[in-house]
């Protein structure tokens, strides 16, 4: 059987809106509620935080609620990974963003799935536009992560850990193809950058009520109240995350 870990990557120094991740949903800084949701899933989970004073808060706060987590390089969040990698030893890593509270375990699974099936080096959500912002799952083989640390890593992957995957021909990358394609709301934005984004987020937790909901209970609310969607739909962002 498959090792699994997904790596959960964080910091609280984000320039265009500092310690965003710390802010509530559902009663609990908004990653700490999407670690809880993914521990759901029978794969190993791991945070990946920067070991820089500008993260002290965040450091205190997974020793104190006991969380799974490495500590690591802020520039060089490939390092930061390879590292984690080299710890636990997965056969296959998946990488999420702590920004991205509304992430479907259920797309997490069926991704590893394929990944599975097609014996490739990476497989991602992030190379279908058809998905939202904020859906990004991304599994990549531990051979391929090792192979690719041996090569000179330009800056683009340091900071962003996986374009070397997708933009080099020495990698068999595809995008994640689900079984049953989901029609998302145009313009659906389910991560944060801005306080509209959070403004947003505020607006779903009021009527998903429950924080047990499904992907299917936030795609229905999002087509059923467009108007939501108005609050943040005008940020656009790189697929490059």
């Amino acid at each position: 059987m498959k090792k699994i870990l997904i790596i959960m990557q964080a910091r609280q120094t984000s320039s265009r809106l500092p310690n965003k991740i710390f802010l509530p949903l559902f009663k609990k800084p908004l990653f700490h509620f999407l670690y809880d949701r993914l521990n759901q899933l029978s794969f190993d989970l791991i945070i990946a935080a920067p070991n820089t004073t500008g993260n002290l808060n965040l450091k205190k706060y997974l020793i104190e609620n006991k969380l799974n987590y490495h500590l690591g390089s802020e520039e060089n969040v490939f390092i930061r990974f390879l590292e984690v990698i080299k710890l636990k030893s997965p056969d296959i890593v998946v990488r999420v963003n702590s920004d991205c509270p509304f992430l479907s375990p259920e797309n997490i699974e069926s991704v590893v799935k394929q990944f599975i099936t097609l014996k490739v080096d990476y497989l991602s959500t992030t190379l279908d536009k058809s998905f939202p912002l904020g859906e990004h799952i991304e599994a990549i083989s531990t051979e391929a992560f090792i192979r690719a640390s041996k090569n000179d890593i330009d800056s683009l992957t340091e900071e962003h850990v996986t374009p070397v995957f997708y933009k080099s021909l020495k990698f068999r990358s595809l995008p994640y193809s689900p079984s049953e394609k989901v029609i998302y709301p145009s313009g659906l934005r389910l991560c944060i950058d801005f306080k509209e984004d959070y403004i947003f987020f505020q607006e779903l937790e009021k009527l998903l009520l429950s924080d047990t909901f499904t992907y299917e209970d936030l795609i229905n609310i999002c087509n059923s109240n467009p108007e939501l969607l108005l609050i943040n739909s005008h940020f656009q962002k790189s697929r490059t995350v």
